[in-house]
This record gives C-alpha cells, structure tokens and sequence, in this order.
C-alpha cells in the first residue's frame, strides 16, 4: 500500500523474478471457517483434499509440486478465535509449529475479500502474540480469497481498485502485514496456474527478503526438540519392540519432524509436567 492509499500491483510486489528455487516451502494456511482455507490448498498444490463433515480442531498437513516446487501446507485450525482452553490453545499451536518445522516460510492468512475484516485483524494480533511481531510483518502474506464471487455479484470488476477505494478495514490487514498481498484468482487451465505461480514467486520474494531463511522462534525451536527428544524414544522403543515398524524414510530413519508426528501428536505437548 503506498502513500496514496493504492494497493501496489503485481509487478511493484515482484520486482524482480526470483532464480533460486526453495527446494521445500512450507506454507501455514490461517484463516476463520468459511475462509477458503481448504479450497486455497486445493487451488496451490492443483488437488482436491479429502471432503469431511466434521469441523477439524486438529491441524492438517498436506504435500505436493506446485509450479514446480515442493510445496508442504499446513492448514491450522482457528485457535485465535474459539474459545478454548489455554491446554487446547497450546496443542494446537504445537501441532503447528511441529508440522511446519524448522519453520514455514509464510503465513498465508485467508481472507474473504467480499466480508468484513474484523476478526482477521484479531487473528494478526494473536499471532504477534504467539510467534512475535516479525512473524506478521516479515512472514504473513493476506491471501485474498473469493474474488470470484465478488465479481459475480456485481460489486466490482477490478478487486485491486475494489479493495484501495471501498475497503479500509482490507488496507489497514495489508498494512499490518508489511504491504505483502495477493488476489487468489480461481480459473480454468493456465489462468489458476497463473495465479498460483505469481502467489509462489511472492513468497519466495519474502524468503529473500528475510536473509533466505524460514520463520523461526523460541516456540520453534523448543517445539522441534521436544520432537527429536520423543523421536529418540519411540525409535528405541520400536527397535526393541517391533523393529519392522520404524522403516521410515530411507535406512529406516525418519527424515523430518513431520514424519514423526502423526505417532507423537496425541501424547506430546509444550508442557513439561
């Protein structure tokens, strides 16, 4: 957003193409329900996910190629809304942190563009609190969503214009997350790998932006050794128990964090006690 209040455009945001590709991005999917979270996924990595009738609590993970790219999609759950236990909070935060280790490289917070921003600008205050500032300024992306609808309703013909002249509560979530925006455009065949690519090249802008590395911090990183610590301990424990069941990965070790989680992530926490 510049001084006059305009949205930047595409070409202002990517000023330059990025050459070197991140072999893996890891991507954190925010957002309220009925946000396009699950349909962004679907629209990046270019597949539908599994359809569910029940409302997740859990984090979901999910990987593929994108354009390209290896992409990792963590999609979380909207702990920055419900009302839940401070326990309930902090699994979930866990779960997060745990599934995107060592540390995405954006936040893409989910944004209906045709609905009031109230409660995203309450979500960018909690994740200032739970990952700190420089996660929003330097690692959140607005993923505007549904402008597909907008269109058809009749509302505006241009979403960029739409947002800069009629949407101040848009601007100011742009605003807070250090101008880093981007209008996912649903379509047929070139034009959604378009956009998903412009979306990819964004991200990886921030990456540079940020020295080229992911997001971390001190909740990262106790996360990531309480995972090691309890990979330690099942890989002993299956060794001795059921040796066949620890071939994970090549030589029978786990490669990541995210490997290990779905054996951990019921009887793992931030709590020592």
């Amino acid at each position: 957003v510049g001084r006059t209040g305009k949205l930047k455009t595409t070409s202002d945001c990517m000023s330059e193409y990025l050459t070197e590709i991140t072999s893996d991005l890891r991507l954190v999917l925010l957002g309220n329900i009925g946000c396009g979270k699950t349909s962004s996924g679907d629209t990046i990595l270019g597949q539908v996910s599994p359809v569910s009738s029940v409302t997740t609590r859990s984090c979901t993970l999910r990987q593929g190629y994108s354009d390209g790219r290896s992409v990792t999609l963590v999609e979380a759950p909207r702990w920055y809304w419900n009302e839940q236990t401070p326990d309930e909070v902090q699994a979930q935060v866990f779960s997060c942190v745990a599934l995107s280790s060592p540390g995405p490289h954006a936040f893409l917070l989910c944004v209906p563009v045709d609905q009031s921003a109230k409660t995203e600008l309450q979500a960018v205050s909690a994740l200032e609190k739970v990952f700190g500032p420089e996660s929003v300024q330097r690692h959140t992306l607005v993923l505007f969503t549904y402008a597909d609808r907008l269109k058809a309703s009749g509302k505006a013909e241009n979403v960029e214009e739409y947002i800069a002249s009629e949407r101040s509560d848009l601007l100011k979530l742009v605003e807070k997350c250090g101008d880093k925006f981007h209008i996912l455009e649903k379509g047929e065949g070139w034009r959604e790998k378009k956009t998903v690519a412009e979306l990819l090249e964004k991200v990886e802008q921030m990456v540079k932006a940020a020295g080229g590395q992911c997001y971390s911090c001190p909740a990262f990183q106790e996360a990531e050794d309480k995972v090691r610590q309890r990979q330690l301990q099942l890989v002993r424990e299956r060794r001795s128990n059921r040796p066949e069941t620890i071939q994970a990965g090549y030589g029978g070790q786990f490669h990541s964090e995210r490997q290990l989680l779905p054996l951990v992530e019921e009887d793992i926490s931030l709590d020592d006690g």
